[in-house]
């Protein structure tokens, strides 16, 4: 008797793979039981109908251009793509190398580099996890976040910094065209991402003294570096400044929060320092605090006070107000760092330029006296977060040094420098 034919169990509807092993596929999706256990690629034939309404990536895609992901805000559209743009200028699209070098980047970026944006861990959640949430859909802030990780190679690695150097500033680059062209154009629905980006910008502004090599940069001193991150950020300001209400409320506020820590009442533009000594004391709430635990010296506020007396004997009376402001703002700043303790923010220093009257930058930028020696008792401030951040190694010693130079011979100039010197110099 002729045996029963086997009914035929293999599905027309499997996967590629089971159809070329001639096997049975399960057709689980998206991985089949046999593709998982061979640890191979499940792909189902593009005729199947499951198929026909899933997004399929071009079959060119290249590494820049699978950054180019329109936005929200459609920025996409307002530069250049990737591809089209490298540090040479060559317009050659970018190769399979690229993209792993972006991987790699966004790797360090995520496991390392964001860890040493912040010291308080509300603050790393932001560098860590917001950022790059952001940067998703927003391509300027990715490659913002891609030349911060390229620049922190470049300082981990000095044997491949050159190599990292480049792509710092090709992404740094691109990223800088969009965010600039929308600077024309904040509103409630970008200002998000737009601080976000700014908040880079100003620390690969910060890592000059990284940035700084050979010829290119012999004519760029750190006096001149210093007053582009006061520029830097005083446009931010200017841009921002309406938003910045609303930052409590979202999920960047540890940027702030983070940073101003002791209940003082903040320090706006139409603030003026009291002529009476004693009402001024009296306003700047809370009282000093203790040194003890701070990464300050023990003698700072002491040393601002004489700094002030220095000021108002040596400054005109129709400018000694604006410098009053700036010590005051030093003052501010030494209360906020003291409360941190040893977790200082690198906002602590941003307040100074970001209150900084306009005057007292005047005065930098064409170095008078006065001005130069109150950049010095910054530099000391700046030099205290030295050991903290790797963006910022060097900068205020280079700063005093710079300084140093500019008063040459002034005497009574270079005795008001004994103090930064005493706490930066012989480092």
């Amino acid at each position: 008797m002729a045996s029963l034919r086997r009914p035929h169990r293999k599905s027309r509807q499997g996967c590629r793979e089971c159809k070329r092993r001639k096997v049975k596929c399960d057709e689980i999706r998206p991985s089949c039981f046999n593709c998982t256990r061979y640890s191979v690629q499940c792909v189902y034939g593009v005729q199947d109908p499951q198929q026909e309404n899933v997004w399929s990536p071009p079959a060119q895609t290249t590494a820049c251009n699978a950054l180019d992901r329109p936005s929200a805000e459609s920025e996409a559209s307002a530069h250049p793509r990737a591809e089209t743009i490298l540090p040479n200028g060559t317009g050659i699209p970018c190769s399979g190398d690229s993209w792993k070098q972006d991987l790699e980047l966004m790797h360090h970026y995520c496991t390392v580099t964001s860890n040493t944006m912040a010291c308080q861990e509300s603050a790393r959640h932001v560098w860590r996890v917001i950022f790059p949430q952001e940067g998703y859909v927003h391509e300027y802030l990715m490659h913002g976040i891609l030349s911060l990780a390229a620049l922190h190679k470049a300082f981990l690695i000095p044997s491949q910094r050159d190599i990292y150097l480049t792509q710092s500033s090709f992404h740094h680059s691109i990223g800088q065209k969009t965010f600039t062209a929308l600077l024309n154009n904040v509103t409630s629905a970008n200002w998000q991402p737009i601080f976000s980006f700014a908040t880079i910008v100003v620390a690969y502004v910060l890592s000059h003294s990284i940035r700084a090599s050979g010829d290119s940069e012999s004519e760029t001193t750190p006096i001149t570096k210093t007053l582009e991150l006061f520029s830097v950020t005083k446009g931010i300001k200017a841009v921002l400044l309406p938003f910045i209400p609303q930052l409590n409320h979202t999920r960047l506020a540890p940027l702030v929060t983070s940073v101003w820590l002791a209940p003082v009442d903040p320090v706006t533009d139409s603030w003026v320092w009291p002529r009476d000594t004693r009402a001024a004391e009296a306003d700047l709430t809370p009282r000093k605090p203790s040194l003890e635990y701070s990464m300050l010296p023990d003698d700072v506020f002491f040393a601002l006070s004489c700094l002030r007396r220095y000021l108002s004997e040596a400054e005109s009376p129709e400018i000694k107000v604006d410098y009053d402001k700036a010590v005051t703002i030093l003052e501010v700043s030494a209360i906020q760092i003291a409360y941190a303790d040893v977790n200082v923010e690198v906002g602590a220093i941003l307040l100074w330029p970001f209150f900084l009257p306009d005057t007292v930058i005047a005065d930098i930028r064409q170095r008078k006296p006065c001005g130069l020696v109150i950049l010095a008792y910054y530099a000391v401030f700046v030099n205290t977060l030295d050991r903290i951040y790797w963006f910022l190694r060097g900068w205020g010693q280079e700063l005093l040094k710079d300084i140093e130079n500019e008063i040459g011979g002034q005497e009574q100039s270079r005795e008001m420098l004994m103090w930064p010197r005493r706490h930066i110099g012989g480092k």
